[in-house]
C-alpha cells in the first residue's frame, strides 16, 4: 500500500486538483491520500475531503512542515509513503516512474540532474535556490544533485529508521534525511523533475529566513 502525505495550510485553490490528479495516477494502486491540514481557515479540509482523501487536522504551532509529515507517516497505513507539496509544484505524474525504483532505500525527485528544471517566476529564485542547494551539499560532503526538494518515496520503515534527531520548521528536514541515509549506507536513486512555481495561494517560504534555517542545519550535521 502506498500512502501519500500533504501537509496543507490554506490550499484550497491547489488540493481539489492535487488529490484528483493523484488518484488518476494511482488508479489500479493500493493506496491512500493524507492530508495533513493545519486547521486551515479556509475550505482545504472540505475540498480533501470531498475529493475522497483522508484530513488529519493539526491544532499546534502553524506552517511546521516536518512535524506535519511526521504526523502522517504516524498514522499511515502504507508500506510505502510518498512526501510532496500540496501547492501542485511536485507533478503527482512522477510517482509512477518513482515506484519504478522500490528496490532503492529512497527515491528522490531531482530539480537539477539532466531532465530536471525549475521553473519560476524570476531569474534571483531560480539561481539563489540552485546556488544554496551546492553550497548545502558541499557543507555536508554529499554528492546527490538536489538536496531540498522535497519529494520523495521510500518505505515506512525506512523513514523511522533514519532516526531524525534534530526538529524542523520547514524543509531543512530534507539536509538530515540525505545526511543520515549517507551514514546508514542507505540507497537513494534521483529522478528528474520539473518544479513549477505555484499559481494559487501564497508561499509559506521566506527566502532569507529559511536560507539561515538551511545553512544552520547544515553546519550542526557536519559539526556535531
Amino acid at each position: 500500500m502506498i500512502s501519500v502525505i500533504l501537509p496543507t495550510y490554506k490550499e484550497e485553490q491547489n488540493i481539489g486538483f492535487l488529490v484528483d490528479k493523484l488518484k488518476q495516477v494511482l488508479y489500479g494502486e493500493d493506496y491512500e491520500i493524507l492530508v495533513v491540514d493545519d486547521d486551515s481557515p479556509d475550505m482545504t479540509s472540505y475540498e480533501a475531503v470531498s475529493r475522497g482523501a483522508k484530513v488529519i487536522t493539526r491544532k499546534a504551532r502553524k506552517g511546521n512542515l516536518f512535524e506535519s509529515i511526521k504526523l502522517g507517516v504516524k498514522n499511515a497505513k502504507g508500506d510505502y509513503i510518498v512526501m510532496m507539496d500540496a501547492d501542485l509544484s511536485h507533478p503527482p505524474e512522477k510517482i509512477t516512474e518513482m515506484l519504478e525504483y522500490k528496490e532503492y532505500d529512497v527515491v528522490s525527485c531531482s530539480r537539477y540532474m539532466h531532465g530536471g528544471k525549475m521553473i519560476a517566476p524570476t531569474f534571483i529564485t531560480r539561481n539563489a535556490s540552485k546556488v544554496m542547494n551546492y553550497l548545502l551539499k558541499m557543507i555536508l560532503g554529499l554528492g546527490y544533485s538536489d538536496i531540498t526538494g522535497g519529494f520523495h518515496l521510500m518505505k515506512k520503515s525506512t523513514f523511522n529508521k533514519l532516526g531524525f534527531r534534530y526538529p524542523a520548521d520547514w524543509g531543512e528536514f530534507d539536509l538530515e534525511l540525505f545526511y543520515r541515509a549517507k551514514e546508514q549506507g542507505l540507497l537513494i536513486k534521483e529522478v528528474p523533475f520539473v518544479y513549477i512555481a505555484r499559481k494559487y495561494g501564497q508561499s509559506k517560504t521566506r527566502s532569507l529566513k529559511y536560507a539561515i534555517k538551511y545553512l544552520v542545519r547544515a553546519v550542526e550535521l557536519r559539526l556535531r
